[in-house]
């Protein structure tokens, strides 16, 4: 009984957290982290029901899919991070729109 009140607890957490970050400005900054956590989390749910169902093969098969999955997702949130640290304003030859106007 204790194991469900803690799932249900983690839960619960984890929606808050996705659904402040939805309805955040994040979102439209960074569309496909959401998407690689789902994917993830896809993959897991899977990978879980078919190892319930004695499924080794396919069990295997979608953990493996999960750890691509969040190889990919980290993959993209550094990318993310990377583009957000380069300043393009110092680079040589560097005009950006609105300079080009003036």
């Amino acid at each position: 009984m204790n194991k469900i009140i803690i799932i249900y607890q983690f839960c619960s957490y984890s929606f808050n957290h996705v659904a402040h970050y939805l309805s955040s400005q994040q979102f439209s900054k960074q569309p496909l982290i959401p998407i690689g956590c789902l994917t993830t989390a896809y993959f897991l749910g899977s990978g879980i029901r078919s190892f319930y169902d004695r499924d080794a093969s396919r069990s295997q098969t979608m953990m493996r899919a999960r750890v691509g999955a969040q190889f990919a997702t980290l993959l993209i949130f550094m990318g993310y991070a990377g583009m957000e640290a380069i300043n393009f304003k110092i680079a040589p030859g560097y005009h950006p729109k609105d300079e080009e106007e003036k």
